[in-house]
């Protein structure tokens, strides 16, 4: 009987699988699994709200499990084995906790936005007072600014939110950056300018500052969770996908079927893969799509943006350094192999400071995290000597407990 090391999907017919863990540290483990034969029933319970109760050894994990198991499609079988796993204390498990679910994965339907595509690229999220700075913030890679709506209601400036729309330029960052060089300079002809980049926004937002330091402007950068090398991390995740290590046309189309379906990425690969030229894989992939009630000429707009936004990202090398102060927020949960400072100290002649909130890749935007955050933009990043002192009172009314000693030292 050979033994494999697991390296990509592999069919499975049923029957025994053998597992095999071998720690660094000495943690080893060895598990011999066994198919279920039983077909499914079919769903009892479609109606009932269902109490999902479970344990861990700390309260992050319980979190995480609680997270994860809201975020993925439930069926009736899988609710009973939770159940059965949790229904008796397990040793070392000293927290628990609970969910309610309110359908089966039957009953589910997915929800929309009208457009794929952003029709502005300039979106007036906030307006505060005309004396206030204004704050220009950069959309993830989805390229809507609508995740940072919060963020934007909690500051005292002006906010306007930068979107990739179909005129977005993505043969490279630096013509990215230059078309919206254009868009600032239409709202705000001259600096400082203050600029806030989320995830693959981030990238963008560096090298838009860069572009306006370039033009003789100041600059300082809030990079959320993002840097020009965060996005390499999931390009690497794609190369290990592949015996080659290369990265294609393919990758980019499968990663987006699966922002919409959640399908096992190296089938949707593989069918992508039977067609040949990028604009056959392109419609490969809106037709993987097309039992979605969306637009396909939208849907095919948006792939397009899509790709480019994620080859532009995947070749970006800044060819200049920041001379600005730049912010860094990281997410506690969000697992990266590039060092606290996301590979930014090298990019950087003016201060870096860099910063840790709890939560995920998304949660550092939404709830009580943002909070958190717009603290450290408010007392970090865009605050004029004149308004210093403002900046520190609110900044002690909306700082958590646990964070006192942060705003002790901006004092």
């Amino acid at each position: 009987m050979p033994v494999l090391v697991v390296n990509k999907n592999w069919d499975y017919s049923g029957g025994y699988v053998a597992l095999n863990s071998f720690g660094f540290g000495g943690a080893n483990a060895h598990v011999l699994l066994k198919s279920n034969p039983k077909p499914k029933t079919t769903p009892i319970l479609n109606n009932v709200p269902r109490l999902i109760a479970l344990s861990g050894r700390t309260e992050e994990a319980v979190n995480n499990m609680l997270k994860n198991i809201t975020d993925i499609p439930l069926d009736d079988g899988f609710v009973a084995l939770l159940h059965d796993i949790h229904a008796n204390n397990i040793n070392g498990h000293g927290y628990r906790g609970y969910t309610v679910l309110g359908k089966s994965i039957s009953e589910v339907t997915v929800e929309f936005s009208q457009s794929l595509v952003p029709q502005e690229t300039v979106v007036n999220m906030k307006k505060d007072e005309s004396s206030k700075p204004n704050v220009f913030m950069f959309s993830a890679i989805e390229g809507f600014v609508s995740a940072l709506e919060e963020v934007a209601s909690k500051l005292p400036y002006n906010i306007y939110g930068l979107q990739c729309t179909e005129d977005a330029p993505t043969d490279s960052m630096a013509s990215m950056a230059k078309f919206f060089v254009t868009k600032i300079k239409e709202i705000q002809k001259s600096g400082p300018y203050n600029l806030v980049g989320y995830s693959f926004g981030a990238s963008v937002a560096f090298e838009t500052g860069v572009a306006l330091e370039a033009a003789g402007d100041k600059v300082s950068l809030v990079l959320l969770d993002g840097s020009p090398s965060y996005v390499l991390t999931h390009q690497n995740a794609f190369k290990n996908r592949h015996s080659d290590n290369k990265v294609d046309d393919r990758d980019a189309f499968a990663y987006f079927v699966l922002l919409f379906k959640e399908l096992d990425y190296q089938v949707v690969f593989d069918q992508i893969a039977t067609k040949k030229t990028k604009e056959e894989q392109l419609e490969e992939a809106v037709n993987i799509l097309s039992d979605l009630p969306l637009n396909k000429d939208e849907l095919k707009t948006a792939a397009k943006l899509f790709h480019g936004k994620l080859f532009v990202s995947f070749y970006y090398k800044p060819e200049q350094k920041f001379n600005g102060s730049v912010t860094l927020v990281t997410a506690k949960d969000n697992f990266v192999s590039l060092g606290p400072d996301y590979g930014l100290k090298p990019l950087c002649k003016g201060s870096l400071n860099i910063h840790s909130v709890s939560g995920d890749h998304r949660q550092i935007v939404k709830d009580e995290n943002f909070n958190y955050f717009c603290a450290m933009l408010d007392s970090l990043a865009f605050l004029p000597l004149s308004h210093v002192k403002e900046g520190m009172d609110y900044l002690k009314t909306v700082v958590p407990p646990d964070a006192e000693d942060l705003v002790d030292y901006f004092d």
